[in-house]
């Protein structure tokens, strides 16, 4: 393939700076003519005594306008910083349905760098230099960084179980007998053993048909909460809160979102949401509803951080940006692990880590379906983990005298409340959750 010159490099860029343009004249042309309807149909309900929610929609853009970016990140192919990037596409967006629903996410100037086989936040934000750029902050899972709590021994003859017989004689012969030596070991021999028995002597359970039939919960007791429960569970500071729930930090923040599972650590005795997490069945899995769960869980996730950024006031710059949340997205057997992270001053990064599947065919047990999902829970405890270190460290100030004479004449410590930044958020959003 021939390299471009640079006459045609400077073209293309020429080029895609158009395209950019266009794409937010567009969408500024489509916002003009959905606020000057908007204003006809207010006056001709303004004889109605209570505001309608067109009204209160408005006067909820009216405060996120307010909002000014406070960051500094600065790339080339883009005017102004990423936030005000951010910011401007979450005022000329047309909230139509969910997925521009979910691009409201501009408004609370988090990125999501999830692929999308639609157009994404990337896409209108327009630069060729952002996944460049932001790469230094992704997780990589299955690195010496990270644990993987699988049991060797066993998980190497899951490869071998090619069909239902050899499957029986396993478990019978290898897999039952085995003797954990720890509490890890004994958590993870649990999960082998649960879904290793549903395909040796529940199959039906597996079929297209039986999992099709399932509900929400039904979803959640025969196949994910024992998985949660038996590996989250063992740990005596961390509760798993089932059901329709809202945390605390959300009520304080007049946030009213439920959620179906809520991780809640308790750190230096003190009990804090950590992890938000929905489940659907997989007869919902259509768009409307991943977008609607995955903004539910953002900004949910957006408001745990800021909590928990604010219970430690003396974190350093240098380690704000170190600190993941984790969430989680279940559809029916698919499970998707996010982590939300605060890359600059009020501007979020939303990641995805990994996804798994519920392993329900012998192929998925072949190739490593089983150990993918105790990897996968392996990195949302070293998440959980390092959360609580992070705590520990900066909730109080544990420095020297001389330490503090030192941070006299340069601060160390990073001012909180000048990196996070407010949920916004629709009302109607929640009443419709």
């Amino acid at each position: 393939m021939t390299e471009l010159s640079e006459a045609d490099k400077k073209l293309q860029d020429e080029l895609e700076k158009l395209s950019q343009q266009r794409q937010l004249i567009l969408a500024r042309l489509e916002r003009s003519s959905h606020e000057r309807i908007n204003q006809n149909l207010e006056q001709a309900e303004s004889s109605r005594k209570r505001p309608s929610s067109l009204r209160e929609a408005s006067d909820q853009q009216v405060q996120s306008i307010k909002k000014s970016a406070k960051d500094s990140i600065v790339l080339s192919d883009i005017q102004g910083t990423l936030g005000e990037r951010l910011l401007e596409l979450g005022q000329t967006v047309l909230i139509s349905d969910k997925r521009s629903k979910y691009l409201s996410l501009c408004k609370n100037c988090v990125i999501d760098l999830t692929p999308s086989n639609e157009v994404s936040q990337i896409d209108l934000i327009g630069s060729s230099r952002i996944r460049p750029f932001l790469k230094k902050y992704l997780v990589e899972v299955g690195g010496d960084e990270n644990s993987d709590n699988n049991i060797d021994e066993l998980a190497k003859l899951l490869s071998k179980l090619s069909n239902k017989r050899k499957l029986e004689s396993c478990y019978k012969d290898r897999i039952a007998k085995y003797e954990p030596r720890n509490d890890i070991e004994r958590a993870v021999h649990n999960i082998y053993k649960y879904v290793l028995e549903q395909h040796a002597f529940k199959s039906f359970m597996l079929t297209n048909a039986y999992i099709d039939a399932c509900s929400e919960q039904s979803i959640n007791i025969k196949y994910w909460s024992y998985l949660f429960e038996t590996y989250f569970g063992r740990n005596r500071n961390i509760f798993l809160q089932w059901g329709d729930t809202i945390a605390a930090d959300c009520k304080n923040s007049s946030l009213s979102f439920k959620l179906d599972l809520r991780i809640i650590v308790n750190i230096e005795k003190t009990d804090h949401d950590i992890i938000a997490a929905e489940l659907a069945p997989p007869t919902t899995t259509i768009n409307s509803k991943l977008y609607n769960d995955k903004l539910k869980l953002a900004l949910v996730s957006k408001c745990h951080l800021n909590s928990l950024l604010m219970a430690m006031p003396f974190i350093p710059k240098t380690k704000i940006k170190l600190i993941r949340l984790p969430l989680i997205q279940i559809m029916g057997l698919s499970c998707h692990i996010y982590a939300l992270s605060l890359i600059d001053k009020g501007v979020y990064l939303l990641q995805r880590i990994c996804s798994v599947t519920y392993p329900f065919t012998h192929i998925h047990l072949q190739t490593g379906g089983l150990q993918k999902i105790v990897q996968a829970f392996s990195v949302v405890e070293d998440m959980i983990s390092d959360i609580s270190d992070y705590h520990r460290n900066y909730s109080t100030d544990n420095s020297t005298k001389m330490d503090k004479l030192l941070k006299a004449r340069k601060k160390s410590t990073a001012d909180v409340e000048d990196w996070v930044s407010e949920v916004i958020w629709d009302k109607r959003l929640a009443d419709e959750n």
